[in-house]
C-alpha cells in the first residue's frame, strides 16, 4: 500500500512540476499579452471617438450651415434712410451725389495676386447700371430722347448718351438681376402695416462696409477718373 502510494507519487510530482512550469511560462508571457490588449483597447477607443466626432461634426456643420444661411454677410450695422437725391431726375445735385459714392478710378483695380489682370469690382458695375437705368427712365418719361431737347442742361450735361441705348439698359436689367441673386441679401425687413408691405427703411441691417470697399478700390486703382458713366 505504501509502495503503491510511493510509486504513484512521482507521477503526481511530475504533473505538479509540469503545471507549475506552464504557469510560470504563462506568467512570463502575461505582461506582453496585457500590453498588447491595452494597445488594442486604446486604438479601438480612439477609433470610436474619432468616428463619433466625425458624425457629430457633420451634423453640427449642417445645423450651422442652415443657421448661417440666413445670417447676413458682413459686420457693418447701418440703418437705411430714403434719400431722394439718388432717385430724383438728373441734375447737378443728383449727379454729384452719385459720383460721391464711387471711388477714384471707378472701381477698376490691379492687384498682384487678386487681380493680376485689370479687373472691376462688381459692386461699382452694379451701381453704374442702376444709375444708367435711372437716367434712361427720366429721359424716356420726359421724351427728351425723342424731342432732342439739347437745351436742357439736366440731360445734355448730366447724363451719358449711352444710357439711352436700349441694349445698354437691357444689359443693366439682367445684370442687376444676377447681382441681387448673387448677393442674396438675407436681412429681414419688418412689415410696415401702414403701407401693408415693406419699405426697407428705418431698421438696422448687417452689411459689408462699403466705405472700406471704396478705400480698397482707390488704393489699388489703375487710374484716377471720377466719371461714373
Amino acid at each position: 500500500m505504501n509502495l503503491s502510494i510511493f510509486q504513484r507519487s512521482p507521477k503526481y510530482s511530475a504533473l505538479e512540476s509540469e503545471e507549475r512550469a506552464k504557469d510560470e511560462r504563462a506568467q512570463s508571457r502575461n505582461p506582453e499579452v496585457k500590453k498588447q490588449r491595452k494597445i488594442l483597447m486604446i486604438s479601438l477607443t480612439v477609433f470610436i471617438a474619432v468616428l463619433v466626432g466625425f458624425f457629430l461634426g457633420r451634423i453640427s456643420l449642417k445645423v450651422q450651415n442652415a443657421r448661417d444661411l440666413l445670417e447676413p454677410a458682413g459686420d457693418h450695422v447701418e440703418t437705411w434712410v430714403y434719400n431722394r437725391t439718388f432717385s430724383d431726375p438728373p441734375s447737378h445735385e443728383t449727379e454729384s451725389a452719385w459720383r460721391s459714392i464711387f471711388p477714384k478710378g471707378r472701381g477698376f483695380i490691379h492687384h498682384q495676386s487678386l487681380a493680376p489682370n485689370v479687373s472691376g469690382i462688381a459692386v461699382f458695375h452694379e451701381l453704374h447700371c442702376l444709375n444708367g437705368i435711372r437716367l434712361a427712365y427720366y429721359a424716356a418719361s420726359t421724351k427728351k430722347h425723342e424731342k432732342g431737347d439739347a437745351g436742357n442742361s439736366s440731360h445734355s450735361e448730366n447724363s451719358h448718351p449711352g444710357h439711352d441705348d436700349p441694349a445698354h439698359i437691357r444689359h443693366c436689367f439682367d445684370y442687376l438681376r444676377h447681382a441681387l441673386m448673387c448677393a442674396a441679401d438675407t436681412n429681414l425687413e419688418p412689415v410696415n402695416w401702414k403701407y401693408r408691405g415693406v419699405t426697407g427703411w428705418g431698421f438696422d441691417r448687417t452689411c459689408r462696409n462699403y466705405d472700406a470697399v471704396v478705400a480698397y478700390a482707390e488704393h489699388w486703382r489703375t487710374h484716377s477718373e471720377t466719371d461714373i458713366s
